[in-house]
């Protein structure tokens, strides 16, 4: 036996001669087997408690995969490449690396999102409640009104907030009045032979912001408002001008658009490149 055992011991039994003698045992012995009937009810408490937080992020899980697409025994079976170079080993000594992975694709996620990625790397649950816990606890994760974001990703917005605005201050990119107004009546001669319209105000106020002399000129519209008909415009009058026009696209719809033009250059083809 130990000696701080020895001493437990000793004190225990001191301790239990004082309350014989003092007519106390009984209800010693009554307080300490509630107390520990108490904590076998919170222990139980806990493990249920757990559980059913396991089971509401598997459930947020499943309902995630399922807004992905249903998947039949019959689908083809496609196997995708990892490019995040991440490991479940890695995730283990440094559960923060999710957080890289997510940003790349995210400007804000949430706890269901870092557990469905955690998913492709980890098996286990309880595990994956770990890693997502000490993730989301790091120095690197930041948290909004609306979600979880990076440091490295707030410092990525803010230059381009700042870049933004010293395009939008550059002067020197102005068309002549001339070339706006014989493309926007070329555009309107083609939509009136095409269905009988023409360029609406909102159409002509936004071509006339977009050609204007700064650097750098937003556009924001909902869906079929118009956005890829002044564009188009827009074109043709720096193309009247002799300006060389390059187009980007992220949207799949946008890019569709730019596919079949003559410089078309897949994104995909210059990341390999890199």
């Amino acid at each position: 036996m130990t000696l701080s055992a020895y001493i437990r011991a000793r004190v225990f039994a001191e301790e239990s001669t004082f309350l014989r003698m003092t007519g106390r045992f009984q209800a010693e012995v009554k307080r300490r087997e509630a107390a520990a009937k108490a904590a076998q009810q919170r222990d139980r408490a806990e493990q249920q408690r757990q559980i059913y937080t396991h089971l509401a992020e598997r459930r947020k899980l499943d309902q995630a995969r399922q807004k992905q697409g249903l998947r039949t025994p019959f689908q083809r079976l496609d196997l995708r490449p990892d490019e995040s170079g991440l490991s479940a080993d890695q995730l283990r000594q440094d559960p923060a690396q999710i957080l890289a992975h997510l940003s790349k694709t995210r400007t804000r996620f949430t706890r269901t999102d870092v557990l469905r990625r955690l998913a492709a790397y980890i098996d286990d649950p309880l595990e994956m409640g770990r890693l997502a816990d000490a993730a989301l606890s790091a120095p690197e994760a930041v948290r909004l009104e609306t979600g979880v974001t990076t440091r490295d990703f707030q410092a990525a917005e803010a230059r381009l907030a700042s870049s933004a605005e010293a395009l939008s201050k550059r002067g020197g990119f102005g068309l002549s009045g001339h070339y706006i107004r014989h493309a926007m009546q070329d555009q309107d001669a083609k939509m009136q032979r095409t269905f009988g319209g023409r360029l609406s105000q909102e159409q002509r106020d936004a071509l006339k912001h977009v050609l204007d002399d700064n650097g750098l000129a937003n556009v924001i519209g909902l869906a079929g408002a118009g956005k890829s008909t002044m564009l188009a415009t827009a074109m043709d009058a720096w193309t009247r001008q002799g300006i060389t026009v390059h187009g980007a696209a992220l949207a799949g719809k946008a890019a569709d658009g730019l596919e079949g033009t003559p410089r078309a250059f897949p994104a995909g083809r210059w990341r390999r490149w890199r």
